[in-house]
């Protein structure tokens, strides 16, 4: 289905965003581990008096406390490039020692630290496994429709998400413009990546053998239609370089375009958020002003998805000259 504009109905409801998922994956462990430091605590604790401060609020509060302890120990070696003892650790945390210690020993009974053999303590790959789990459940769908609709709220423009899908892009999720007059597409529907907001942010990325496939049947559809194959090499590389693409009116001429590229976990762009609008309506340097806070959603939605900051910094460098 061409985009093109219209003047179809329709809204979509805006839900809340999403947090970086990965991280906060291991929340859902959180029973078992306040359950494991009241078993330490019992254990330790068992007079009547003990027992009865284990009811009270005030039991809570210190466990609560115990909880965000423990995870600012977790978070500081699982960041650092080295083991650290407990004297860096609690150098660092402002915690004492012996509270450092108590916490390390109940985040090893649970498998996120491990002791090395100079008595430092480094993070295990606990947390990864976790929040891979938590990844596997989750699809692109469900981590970009928030932005999505705060880009929708933002621009009132039509919101697209799209795969490439051999040479074409594919519209795996939209949000309708809530103008009367609007740029449209069906969900599932396809348009040609080479002249597509979406399709020129994925296909940038792409290897130089596919995009020199997708060229060589390219069609000139508008006057600013790129078919020859190295002006689009020029143009994917500005791509990569500022991390969005812009459609100039170049599969249809009313219909201009922006997008940005998503990364998933192994570091390779998978997909595409951007929006679409009508020309007369949008000026292309609009596009430009609105492209740093597309380009943020685009980044954060890959950092939920299992992209590195890494990665993501990475991303295209192996296809610059």
């Amino acid at each position: 289905m061409e985009p093109q504009v219209g003047t179809r109905g329709g809204n979509e409801g805006l839900i809340p965003a999403l947090g970086t998922v990965l991280y906060y994956g291991i929340l859902f462990e959180m029973v078992a581990f306040i359950d494991a430091i009241l078993q330490t605590c019992a254990a330790t604790h068992q007079s009547t008096r003990s027992l009865a401060l284990r009811s009270s609020a005030c039991w809570k509060v210190m466990m609560s406390k115990s909880v965000v302890k423990a995870f600012m120990l977790l978070e500081l070696l699982s960041t650092s490039d080295h083991s650290l003892g407990v004297t860096a650790l609690s150098q660092m945390s402002d915690l004492g020692k012996s509270n450092v210690h108590r916490l390390l020993q109940t985040l090893i009974q649970l498998g996120y630290v491990k002791k090395a053999d100079d008595n430092t303590y480094e993070a295990t790959l606990r947390m990864w496994e976790v929040g891979s789990h938590v990844i596997a459940r989750l699809t692109v769908r469900d981590v970009a429709r928030p932005y999505m609709n705060l880009l929708s709220k933002m621009t009132r423009e039509t919101v697209h998400l799209s795969e490439l899908d051999g040479l074409d892009v594919l519209y795996i999720e939209k949000i309708d413009s809530e103008e009367p007059v609007k740029t449209y597409t069906q969900l599932g529907g396809r348009g040609p990546a080479y002249s597509t907001a979406t399709g020129k942010a994925m296909l940038a990325y792409a290897d130089p053998a596919r995009i020199a496939e997708c060229l060589s049947t390219a069609q000139q559809f508008t006057a600013k239609t790129i078919t020859h194959l190295g002006r689009f090499e020029a143009e994917a590389a500005k791509i990569r370089q500022q991390r969005y693409a812009i459609n100039r009116g170049e599969w249809r001429s009313d219909v201009i375009g922006l997008a940005a590229p998503i990364a998933g976990s192994s570091g390779s762009v998978s997909c595409a958020i951007g929006l679409s609008a009508p020309a007369s309506r949008l000026e292309l340097t609009e596009l430009d002003t609105l492209a740093p806070r597309l380009v943020e959603y685009a980044e954060k939605i890959s950092r939920s998805l299992g992209c590195s900051a890494r990665k993501w910094a990475l991303l295209g460098k192996e296809l610059t000259p």
